[in-house]
């Protein structure tokens, strides 16, 4: 990840906060018919001694018959928003940018046990699910439905972050940027505005 000094994410609990704020994103892995990706949401498993992450595949999907033992890149992905250069003290003297946040996380796949599996599927119910739990639905139901998905462990080796708000832009125009945002019809700009507003954009 190209990540300049001024907007790398290097601290390891705002690098872990990030995933599990934003766990849907891609996972990519490299086999001899070139790269493969999918959309998927993680969950943390581990993030005491090591860095784990988990996930699932519908095993109708082949991505996760290459996985084992092969370094595999997860990429989640924050807010974002395209910044005017008309936005600017100095539009003649400035360009449009893009603000973003992400992080990637690099590691080694394992394709888990039935008893793996299952520890992974009951982790993501009860992180996304508000409403509905493994142990109330019909047994037979789940153990058929979890035979159709792989779990997958990910044990991460390299974590880089970015976010990337306007840092490098002097108080007055990351203001200007923040009013802009402020007043879009678009949530995610909005969303990019309250994040700078909140820490994001000091030096």
């Amino acid at each position: 990840m190209y990540a300049p000094k001024h907007f790398a994410l290097e601290d390891r609990d705002e690098l872990i906060s990030f995933v599990r704020r934003e766990p849907f994103g891609i996972l990519v892995s490299n086999d001899a018919g070139g790269l493969i990706a999918t959309h998927v949401p993680f969950v943390v498993l581990d993030a005491a001694d090591t860095f784990v992450l988990g996930l699932h595949l519908a095993r109708a999907n082949p991505h996760w018959k290459t996985l084992d033992g092969k370094h595999v890149l997860a990429i989640l992905q924050g807010a974002h928003a395209m910044i005017s250069a008309a936005w600017y003290a100095a539009p003649q003297l400035s360009v449009p940018t893009w603000n973003y946040s992400a992080v990637h996380c690099a590691g080694t796949a394992r394709i888990a046990d039935a008893q793996g599996t299952r520890a992974i599927l009951e982790r993501m119910v009860s992180q996304f699910e508000p409403s509905w739990r493994i142990e109330n639905a019909d047994e037979p139901y789940i153990a058929r439905m979890q035979q159709a998905v792989a779990g997958i462990r990910i044990d991460v080796e390299r974590v880089d972050g970015v976010r990337k708000y306007s840092q490098n832009r002097t108080a007055e125009d990351r203001l200007r940027v923040i009013t802009q945002l402020e007043s879009s019809g678009r949530a995610m700009d909005r969303e990019v505005a309250r994040e700078m507003r909140t820490g994001a954009v000091e030096t």
